[in-house]
C-alpha cells in the first residue's frame, strides 16, 4: 500500500481465510448471538477469499476488487431448541473493475439452507450496481414462520406465523422499474403468503 500527497492511496491486498467455523460467521448475524451462543452446536466452514488491487481517491477513483464467501454443508442449533439450519450452501462473490465502481457485480449461487427440513433453494445477480442495475435470480422454497421460532430464541413477546411458498425467477433492469416497463419485466412463477 503506498500513500500519496493528493490523498490517493495505491493498494495491492490479498487475503485467504481458507478454514473457519460456519458459527463464527453465523454469529455476525444481528441478534444471532446469545447469552447462550456458547452451546450451539454447529458444523461446517466457510473461506472466505478475496484482493483489492489499484487506486483509491475519496470519490474519483476506485480499485478494482473480487471477494469471494463459500459456505458448504453447515448446519446450526441452539441449546434447547427442536429445529436445525441445516444443508446451509452458499456462495457470494463481489467484484469491481477500477477505476471506477461502474462495473461492480453482486453474485449469489447457490443460496441453499433448510429449517426444520425444509428447503429453500435460490440464486441472485446483481450487474452494474452504480448504473443500471440488472437484478436477476430465481427462489424456490417453503417457509413456516413458526420453524424460526423453533430455531432461534427470539426475544420476549415476539412471535412469528404463517407461511411464504415460492416458485419465481426474475429478470429486470432498476431502469424498468423506476420508468414503469412493467411488461418488460421478467417475473414468472408463484408466490403464496
Amino acid at each position: 500500500t503506498q500513500l500519496f500527497d493528493d490523498g490517493k492511496i495505491n493498494m495491492d491486498l490479498q487475503f485467504n481465510s481458507p478454514s473457519n467455523s460456519f458459527k463464527d460467521l453465523f454469529s455476525l448475524i444481528p441478534n444471532a448471538y446469545t447469552k447462550d451462543y456458547n452451546n450451539v452446536k454447529a458444523n461446517g466452514n466457510f473461506k472466505l477469499l478475496g484482493s483489492i488491487n489499484g487506486d483509491f481517491l475519496s470519490g474519483k477513483l476506485y480499485p478494482s476488487w473480487d471477494f469471494n464467501i463459500d459456505v458448504n454443508n453447515a448446519f446450526l442449533q441452539y441449546p434447547d431448541m427442536p429445529a436445525a439450519l441445516e444443508d446451509v450452501n452458499l456462495h457470494i462473490e463481489s467484484k469491481n473493475t477500477g477505476p471506477k465502481t461502474t462495473n461492480q457485480s453482486l453474485l449469489i449461487n447457490p443460496l441453499h439452507f433448510a429449517v426444520n427440513k425444509k428447503s429453500i433453494d435460490g440464486n441472485l445477480s446483481i450487474l452494474q450496481l452504480e448504473t443500471d442495475p440488472h437484478i436477476s435470480g430465481k427462489l424456490k422454497g417453503d417457509i413456516l414462520l413458526e420453524d424460526f421460532t423453533k430455531f432461534m430464541p427470539l426475544e420476549p413477546g415476539v412471535t412469528l406465523s404463517g407461511s411464504i411458498s415460492n416458485d419465481i425467477a426474475f429478470d429486470f433492469l432498476q431502469s424498468q422499474v423506476q420508468k414503469n416497463l412493467y411488461d418488460e419485466i421478467k417475473f414468472e412463477g408463484k408466490s403464496n403468503l
